[in-house]
């Protein structure tokens, strides 16, 4: 038993209530890391934007479907804001794995981070997160 001070207050926890409690911990601040993170690079590469038609081909206008590339001109993100079919995909090994080995997260809570942000920050509330793993992607 281990005890420890909260709120003033001295509590008795096992040594597997306190591993739990740290688990938990570590999670939420990955989680934090992610979402702090991808916001960077969409700010970041907001200006990297490759507008697409209706079939996915390069537009010469802008339209609501278009890429986020890296500076390197590699696909981060594709987000298309039509009304009628409103969607986010995202790099599988350009954003989700760079992020699994750095943070050890999850895909479960990766997706957890992704929805906050895209009904947050893109307007896209609603809209599942789509990881494409391409050989390219």
């Amino acid at each position: 038993m281990e005890k420890i001070e909260v709120n003033g207050v001295m509590v008795e926890l096992t040594e597997d209530q306190v591993k739990k409690i740290l688990e938990q911990t570590k999670v939420k601040d990955a989680k934090e890391f992610v979402k702090k993170e991808i916001l960077e690079i969409l700010e970041k590469y907001k200006s990297n934007v490759r507008f697409l038609t209706e079939n996915c081909e390069v537009s010469n206008y802008p339209t609501s479907r278009f890429e986020i590339l890296d500076n390197n001109g590699d696909w981060l993100f594709t987000i298309d804001y039509d009304s009628k079919k409103r969607w986010f995909y995202y790099s599988h090994y350009r954003v989700f794995e760079v992020f699994r080995e750095r943070y050890s997260i999850n895909y479960y809570d990766f997706q957890e981070v992704m929805k906050s942000i895209l009904g947050e920050y893109l307007n896209l509330k609603g809209v599942t997160p789509c990881r494409l793993p391409g050989a390219n992607q």
